[in-house]
């Protein structure tokens, strides 16, 4: 789904001394150009530069992103998953890019297997394990809870650190989403499309012992 821009991306030239000294942590700007103009981050800063809007927002946001994303104990790959479900679950374009597009390098998925997760956990070619996840961010999406049955399916390789991050997971890239869609954040040009979900968008998920 295509939403119009309602709030673009804070331009640099924009940034208070806070903002520039917070984003030179994660993507430096450099020095002032011949103009006297800032240089332009080493790599796009999409959402983060939306939320420089709101500069009491944005340390806490990019301490807490970083945390998720980096400091985290769930496997990438895994995060990955439950932030490519969740994106496509919230019919975020610019999630499913962000994500799709660092999944098979750095993640470790197969291009397929980014493929298949529009095909949802009960597709039989995913693990056990990797259904569990996926399975795990419908019923967050669906009813803001995980099943008693997927709970103890998770427990059998995730420990309660890693399953309580499951939680977070799917709760941030939810939060990142409804932005995304809400702002009308555009995803680039070179990213791909979020894939059509086989027969519709996903049934809620029904909970089984829970």
């Amino acid at each position: 789904m295509t939403h119009p821009c309602r709030i673009p991306p804070q331009a640099p030239d924009a940034w208070g001394a806070a903002t520039r000294a917070e984003f030179d942590r994660v993507a430096p700007v450099g020095t002032p150009g011949t103009a006297g103009q800032p240089s332009p981050p080493s790599k796009p800063l999409h959402l983060p530069s939306v939320i420089a809007h709101h500069p009491t927002l944005l340390p806490p946001y990019l301490t807490w992103a970083k945390a998720v994303a980096l400091g985290g104990v769930l496997p990438r790959r895994d995060s990955t998953l439950l932030a490519l479900r969740t994106a496509l679950r919230c019919d975020s374009e610019f999630e499913w890019g962000v994500h799709a597009e660092t999944a098979v390098l750095r993640a470790g998925l197969s291009a397929d297997e980014v493929v298949r997760v529009a095909s949802g956990p009960d597709d039989p070619a995913w693990s056990s394990s990797d259904a569990s996840l996926l399975r795990a961010a419908d019923e967050l999406h669906d009813r803001n809870t995980i099943s008693d049955d997927t709970w103890n399916a998770l427990g059998r390789r995730y420990d309660d650190a890693e399953r309580i991050e499951i939680v977070f997971v799917v709760g941030h890239y939810t939060m990142l989403s409804m932005l995304a869609n809400s702002v009308g954040a555009a995803p680039e040009a070179r990213w791909a499309d979020i894939p059509a979900v086989p027969g519709g968008r996903p049934p809620a998920a029904t909970p089984s012992g829970g």
